[in-house]
């Protein structure tokens, strides 16, 4: 009961599961009985949460939301790190810009004539 997801589910209920299961599981000692014990569980489920109200109580949720907000605090104080660059990414970056960290000024422009020469003429355009 501790393993899976079941944070939510009181200490009570959680014993009085285990001791069901227990009980129901002594019946089948020396046989494979996992496949009997699940479909125990789901035959009896509405019965052994009976006890497990419907709504969490709220200070249960101002617990959470107190421990969330302090480990939000804890993350704000950290310093972000930068990002590790070698000496020819950096040169590389300081090369493609100018001094003020901008790119100049049709830096990613393509050569018409250029792409046009590489593509070739259109076929569907056939002067007579």
């Amino acid at each position: 009961m501790d393993t899976f997801y079941n944070k939510h589910v009181l200490p009570s209920v959680k014993k009085q599961v285990v001791d069901t299961v227990k009980s129901e599981a002594e019946q089948y000692l020396g046989m494979s009985m996992t496949y009997s014990l699940f479909e125990f569980v789901k035959e009896k489920f509405y019965e052994l949460i009976q006890e497990q109200p419907d709504a969490i109580e709220k200070i249960e949720d101002d617990k959470i939301l107190t421990t969330t907000h302090q480990e939000n605090e804890d993350d704000s104080c950290k310093k972000e790190k930068k990002e590790q660059l070698t000496k020819a990414q950096k040169r590389r970056q300081w090369n493609r810009t100018d001094g003020k960290g901008e790119k100049p000024r049709g830096w990613n422009w393509v050569d018409i004539v250029k792409h046009l020469s590489q593509t070739g003429p259109a076929n569907g355009n056939q002067e007579n």
